[in-house]
């Protein structure tokens, strides 16, 4: 806008001030649209599971880790830079707080590939294989309990609806 410095590059702080502050609450709104969504999600399906077969129940506690971890990393990144935007804090205090809850946004990146490496024994195998080549991998202890773990076969659940 005026030559300043910008003391972090991200959205937050890198936006006009006006375009930002509507940045950050747009994506408190549609983050808390979804939770709404995933909670709705989980007791239509705890109110059909008590009907239904064991799968419902498998499905509910991938969404309620789903809904853990997404609260955890992402919204609460969202939130945090939304909520000192809205407590008024202005200048590099306001920057280096919203610079600093890029922590959660990281966590959010790596969700994927944690829950599927807990939740599939097929993925701990692929994971166990790819890092084989190296030796001090084909000793460590982390290898001999991935392969461990990696035995216990998930199966892929079969939810089907009656319509």
């Amino acid at each position: 806008m005026d030559e300043e410095v910008i003391l972090f590059c991200n959205p937050p702080i890198g936006l006009h001030p006006i375009v930002s502050r509507w940045w950050s609450l747009s994506n408190v709104t549609m983050n808390t649209f979804t939770i709404i969504l995933f909670v709705f999600l989980i007791a239509v399906l705890h109110h059909r599971g008590k009907k239904e077969r064991s799968d419902t129940r498998k499905l509910m506690k991938r969404l309620k880790v789903s809904v853990i971890v997404f609260v955890f990393s992402w919204y609460m990144c969202t939130l945090g830079v939304d909520m000192f935007a809205a407590l008024g804090l202005t200048g590099s205090a306001l920057a280096i707080l919203q610079s600093n809850m890029v922590f959660f946004a990281l966590l959010c990146y790596t969700q994927p590939f944690y829950v599927i490496l807990w939740r599939s024994s097929e993925y701990r195998m692929a994971f166990i294989e790819l890092w084989s080549c190296f030796a001090w991998f084909k000793e460590s202890r982390l290898k001999k309990w991935l392969e461990r773990s990696g035995k216990i076969h998930t199966v892929a659940s079969t939810y089907s609806s009656k319509t």
